[in-house]
């Protein structure tokens, strides 16, 4: 990682519940541990998906933005066609280094069958 980047790290876990055909997944419920951090911190946070195809292959995309901009995709670990909705926890790490300023994260889901979820953003501000 070189200084003009913000370092993003994330992991994705399903937490929770059942099964359907060909629908895209929905994103909902998004929210995160802190809106103020420092450069170095680990900011977590969850958000809801909901496939009535099942989760099976489900991945998410983290994209960051701002004063310097990053993108992660990580498929959820645990997911399975049996679970239909799950409460999913995600972390991202901040480089020591990334600049001060108000940063976007934008979240998305895709399935197994390659369908998109809506998209949601928050911000963090970085002090």
């Amino acid at each position: 990682m070189n200084v003009k980047q913000v370092g993003l790290v994330s992991a994705v876990w399903l937490v929770a519940c059942g099964s359907g055909p060909g629908e895209a997944p929905t994103i909902s419920n998004l929210k995160m541990s802190a809106t103020t951090v420092s450069p170095g911190d680990q900011i977590t946070g969850t958000m809801r998906i909901s496939d009535p195809d099942g989760l099976g292959g489900m991945s998410v995309s983290l994209a960051i933005s701002g004063p310097l901009s990053a993108q992660s995709s990580t498929p959820v670990q645990g997911a399975s066609d049996a679970l239909t909705e799950a409460d999913v926890p995600f972390f991202v790490n901040l480089s020591a280094l990334a600049p001060t300023g108000v940063y976007s994260i934008t979240v998305t889901a895709t399935d197994g069958d390659g369908n998109t979820s809506n998209t949601l953003t928050t911000q963090v501000t970085v002090k």
